[in-house]
């Protein structure tokens, strides 16, 4: 083998590698592709009463719902909807359209786990 040719095949090894060494280095930083559940971080109702069913409005369903807080949804027939945290507190609101609850729980389902879902 000439020296020449030996000198090319050297610089197509050595481009190569590091071609091989950018693509591994690039896949361990991007990690965008990998899925991680949100922070679980608790959003206080304000004027919340402990014990008491609590009225709220429908943004504030949405920020619980988001905070994984909710672990039952009863819906009744007149658009009112009735949600349980995960610390037994009651809360009670007013779906915008019908079945506009479940269009949350589908959005929310993956990240947190809402236990039941009940229908009137």
């Amino acid at each position: 083998m000439s020296s020449v040719r030996q000198k090319i095949y050297i610089l197509l090894l050595i481009v190569l590698i590091a071609c091989l060494g950018l693509v591994i280095t690039k896949s361990l930083s991007d990690q965008s592709h990998i899925y991680t559940a949100p922070e679980l971080q608790t959003f206080v109702v304000p004027n919340a009463v402990p014990g008491q069913t609590n009225i709220i409005d429908w943004n504030t369903t949405d920020k619980l719902m988001s905070h994984c807080q909710i672990k039952v949804i009863f819906q009744k027939s007149n658009l009112e909807v009735t949600l349980r945290d995960r610390q037994d507190q009651i809360y009670q609101t007013t779906e915008p359209k019908f079945n506009a609850i479940f269009d949350l729980v589908k959005k929310y389902q993956g990240p947190c786990d809402i236990v039941q879902t009940i229908t009137d």
